[in-house]
């Protein structure tokens, strides 16, 4: 997992961010990212009951999401964005390295 202080908390800035905010797509991702005055990039995971119908698989899936995150932080340390991560329905059936490798070609694009 990540640190709290790299999460959005805020339902108010996460619709902001989706309203706002650039799109990018990759993989099964869809990221979308505002610029913040927090010097450092800030991450909220939004999961549908499409991705699994049981709050255990969605919450696999996050924390598997959240772990890619963590371990290549060093590749988006430097941005000072806001992002959202959305999830397709595809994420369910697709493998670690794969996420892995979907989020940081995402994530560079930033």
């Amino acid at each position: 997992m990540i640190a709290q202080k790299y999460k959005i908390r805020s339902k108010p800035r996460v619709l902001h961010i989706l309203k706002k905010g650039r799109m990018f797509k990759w993989g099964v991702f869809y990221l979308r990212s505002l610029p913040n005055r927090a010097g450092h990039p800030r991450f909220s995971l939004i999961l549908s009951k499409k991705i699994g119908r049981k709050a255990v698989e969605r919450n696999k899936i996050r924390r598997r999401v959240y772990e890619v995150i963590r371990k290549n932080f060093s590749i988006i340390s430097k941005t000072c964005y806001d992002v959202v991560v959305l999830c397709s329905a595809r994420i369910g059936k697709t493998d670690y390295a794969q996420i892995e490798r979907d989020m940081i070609q995402s994530l560079k694009r930033l």
